[in-house]
Parts: structure tokens; C-alpha cells; sequence
């Protein structure tokens, strides 16, 4: 499920037999660890605090917004670092990525109840620039397509597991 979006992105841009990872697979496994470490652990605060405060007054879909909204300026000091990654990158994608991720966090955080799975998650996202290959021919096309992918996630699984959610937070 989470390789669908980039491959999809992949194949809409290069073609159907174009190549997905650009590096070696196994430089995934030391880039999650250090992702875990320079990143994941902040769904505790995302996910777990922030996340349920927000739905005891607020719609899931509303929650999970205004989640990823704060979650997006929080990160806005890394703008102003050299070489960080988002330095170069459109405040705005950073801000659809986010919600694209928070989408996807949500719905594994609600049907799990593991932070544990949503910090790895997390990782992942943050280790794909590492070994996938994603052209952004046309970077607004391909938030489309990224959008279009977290939102249907969201929606089958929170539409199918609607009674959990609700048991979940409300008893």
C-alpha cells in the first residue's frame, strides 16, 4: 500500500516499464533508523495527543486537518537550515504532503491504536527519497495524484471501520 503512491507517480511520468527504486533497497532499513530517531518519535505528539484532543471536539476528517496544518508549520524553522531538505521545497507541497501523510497516519493510528506503527510509517515516508525514484515532471500534477491516493486510503478505511473509530474515542 505505501509503494502505491510513488508507483503510480513513477509509472504516470516515466512510463510503465520505468524503474521504481534508484538505489539499493537495503539502505532503507539504516535510513528508518535514523528517520525514527530525527523525526517518527514526533507522532507521539501528533498522533497520540494532538489527534484525540482535536477529535473529542471535532469531526475525524476535521481533526486529522487541523493535525496536519500544526504539524506542517512546525516544521517551518527548517526552512531557515542549510541543507535540509525542505530549504528548496514550496512551502505549499509541504503543507499537501503533510496533510497527504496525516490522511494516511490517521487511518493507522485509529485502526491500530500503535503509535508504534505510525512512528515506522512515518520513517518511511521520510526514507523514500533515499532509494525511490519520483520525478516530479510536474510537481502539482503528481500532489494531485499523491492526494487523490491518501484520500481514498482515508476514506476506505475509515468509512469500514467507522464503528472502531468511534468506539474507540467516544466508548
Amino acid at each position: 500500500m505505501l509503494l502505491s503512491i510513488p508507483f503510480v507517480i513513477n509509472v504516470n511520468s516515466m512510463g510503465a516499464g520505468s524503474k521504481l527504486f534508484h538505489g539499493p533497497i537495503y539502505l532503507l532499513l539504516p535510513a528508518m533508523v535514523t528517520n525514527i530517531i530525527f523525526g517518527g518519535l514526533e507522532e507521539i505528539g501528533w498522533r497520540e495527543v494532538l489527534l484525540p484532543e482535536f477529535m473529542k471536539r471535532y469531526p475525524t476528517s476535521i481533526a486529522t486537518l487541523f493535525t496536519s496544518l500544526i504539524w506542517s508549520f512546525w516544521h517551518l524553522p527548517l526552512w531557515f537550515i542549510n541543507s535540509s531538505p525542505q530549504q528548496n521545497m514550496n512551502p505549499l507541497v509541504f503543507i499537501i504532503l503533510g496533510l497527504c501523510f496525516s490522511l494516511i497516519l490517521t487511518v493507522i493510528y485509529l485502526n491500530t491504536r500503535s503509535i508504534f506503527l505510525c512512528i515506522i510509517t512515518h520513517s518511511l515516508f521520510n526514507s523514500y527519497s533515499g532509494i525511490i525514484f519520483i520525478p516530479f515532471t510536474s510537481v502539482y500534477l503528481e500532489l494531485l495524484t499523491m492526494l487523490a491516493f491518501s484520500l481514498a486510503i482515508y476514506l476506505i478505511f475509515m468509512n469500514r471501520n467507522k464503528h472502531k473509530v468511534k468506539q474507540a474515542f467516544y466508548g
